[in-house]
């Protein structure tokens, strides 16, 4: 878009996570002119900050198979990367999302952020498919403390307010649920198998979890209103 990052050398490269602390200086060239009028706003479902306990190299990398050493690095190379490009961004809520892409955006496009979720739920109209609902049944795959921190299911669970929620989720990890009071009940799925058999046998273990929770209600899909 017309960014060109440069090392102590003067080379232009492009930072990742392994390089960002070598970023000494920033040019923006003509090619940014055609976005200059544009006003930009991301989408985002998540509120972690960049750095810190709870921002992109401690929550998301170990979900990607980072060890403690990278995280430590990760983090390390992030602190450094913003002395240079600005801090003030650094700890917004969704400058952690997608490695710290939101952060990207915030500093770099000036972009406002907006809740993803709430944006789709108002698109499908979610508190017209509310009116009269006695229960809503929805789930996720791995159901931890990340499903409070702006989540496609916390926010369900939050915009249905008075409404009981069951969930149905391939993991269920212990976390303070105390945000949400009108969830009943959780139910994992495949409990005990490795992820390949988990997404081999999702259709009979959602089908299994599903009988065994005893739920008066049948399963009724119920298309977006238009």
């Amino acid at each position: 878009m017309g960014y060109r990052f440069l090392n102590a050398a003067g080379e232009a490269f492009i930072p990742t996570g392994a390089t960002m602390g070598s970023i000494v200086h920033v040019i923006r060239t003509r090619d940014f002119l055609p976005f200059e009028s544009i006003s930009f706003s991301v989408m985002c479902d998540v509120k972690n900050p960049l750095l810190g306990a709870g921002g992109a190299a401690a929550v998301f990398a170990p979900q990607k198979g980072a060890d403690p050493a990278m995280v430590a690095r990760l983090e390390r190379q992030a602190q450094q990367a913003v002395k240079l490009l600005g801090s003030e961004e650094a700890m917004a809520e969704g400058a952690g999302a997608g490695g710290g892409l939101g952060y990207a955006c915030l500093r770099f496009l000036n972009a406002t952020m907006q809740s993803g979720i709430d944006a789709v739920l108002s698109l499908y109209r979610f508190d017209r498919l509310l009116e009269g609902c006695g229960l809503i049944i929805t789930g996720e795959g791995c159901f931890d403390r990340q499903s409070a921190m702006g989540k496609v299911l916390g926010t369900v669970i939050r915009r249905a307010e008075n409404i009981p929620v069951v969930v149905f989720a391939g993991k269920v990890k212990p976390f303070e649920r105390s945000a949400f009071p009108n969830l009943k009940e959780v139910y994992e799925i495949s409990a005990g198998q490795p992820p390949e058999t988990a997404l081999r046998l999702a259709k009979e273990n959602l089908r299994r979890a599903f009988d065994a929770s005893k739920l008066p209600y049948p399963y009724i899909p119920v298309p977006p209103c238009v």
